[in-house]
């Protein structure tokens, strides 16, 4: 994350509200968190703000309405330029600030305030210098009068994926769903920007890839197997093609867990947990090796207890998994 991005939902749950109370229930629930909790995030990139909805000034109170009236005209503003411009105190300059955040109509360009709204309670760093209430420059975010929302979210899609079909489109919940972006792709690819194409087969005729994507499927599949988190664009299982039939399991899109693929299948999938592993036919003791590798890259701490539905002191996939670097220890593998 960087200033001027906006999190739009939290693990897949869209945030519909940007009132103050929604604000303050998403940070309980995430400080409720358990440490190491892994969550899902969806947001819209500083650059892309014609994808966020349009400034929400219904049920704004009297000091956000005056910030907002200020703000909109451009410009970055200090907290003491808008202390010394608005007749209201810090403290109600700061929580009309804030309401106006929520609702994804201004930004910063720093993230000190929400590092503060983090520890309300530390105590400031020593300083010669007086720390501000708001640090940073507010700014409105800039939104054109009439934006082609449909053409930027294609757009994105298509960087986000490189190849967009039906599925894809269903699963990024887009407004109008595929329906209303199949035209908006069509005039891309009219105008070269991308390519209706037959790439992958059982995914229907309706497919449109960026030319960079295209090239990337011709090209002849060698190398080690990738670790991925399974909710990474760059993992089609779950999204465009189904997740391959497997004992003991079936695989999800969740955040935390991670997927071994190969050159044209899954090997292993580790749930969010790190307590069930899944093995499909094509993993060997090479993919057992790549898989330790990648988890001890990412720092990851597992404690594997299954193995395909089975207790990993029975599965027979077990003693490839020591070979591999596993630990076996009175709890499981770690």
């Amino acid at each position: 994350l960087k200033a001027g991005d906006v999190i739009t939902a939290v693990d897949g749950e869209p945030l519909e509200a940007y009132r103050l109370r929604d604000a303050r229930e998403l940070k309980v629930a995430i400080e409720d968190l358990p440490i190491g909790e892994d969550v899902a995030l969806t947001i819209v990139p500083a650059g892309k703000e014609d994808l966020l909805p349009g400034p929400d000034t219904e049920d704004l109170d009297a000091p956000a309405a005056a910030v907002w009236e200020l703000m909109s005209i451009g410009g970055g503003w200090f907290f003491r330029d808008l202390t010394a411009r608005l007749d209201m105190g810090g403290d109600t300059l700061e929580q009309a600030l804030w309401d106006l955040l929520w609702r994804s109509m201004i930004t910063n360009d720093s993230l000190e305030p929400l590092r503060r709204m983090r520890r309300p309670g530390a105590r400031p760093r020593r300083s010669r210098t007086p720390q501000l209430p708001m640090p940073g420059r507010w700014s409105a975010i800039n939104r054109p009068m009439a934006p082609d929302r449909g053409l930027l979210w294609a757009q994105t899609l298509l960087d986000r994926y490189g190849l967009v079909d039906r599925t894809v489109v269903g699963n990024e919940r887009v407004p109008g769903g595929f329906h209303g972006l199949f035209s908006v792709l069509r005039r891309m690819d009219d105008a070269g920007r991308c390519q209706q194409v037959y790439a992958v087969e059982g995914l229907g005729g309706a497919q449109f890839a960026t030319a960079a994507a295209l090239e990337q499927l011709r090209l002849e599949r060698t190398g080690e197997p990738v670790l991925l988190a399974a909710t990474d664009p760059a993992n089609p299982l779950g999204v465009t093609v189904p997740w391959p039939s497997v004992p003991g399991g079936k695989p999800t899109r969740k955040a935390g867990s991670v997927v071994l693929l190969g050159h044209d299948a899954p090997l292993f999938y580790l749930d969010a947990a790190g307590r069930s592993l899944l093995a499909w036919e094509g993993a060997d003791a090479n993919a057992a090796t790549q898989l330790f590798e990648g988890l001890a890259h990412r720092r990851r701490r597992v404690l594997i207890r299954r193995i395909n539905g089975e207790e990993v002191f029975s599965a027979g996939f077990s003693q490839v998994l020591q070979d591999a670097g596993f630990r076996l220890t009175p709890s499981g593998l770690r």
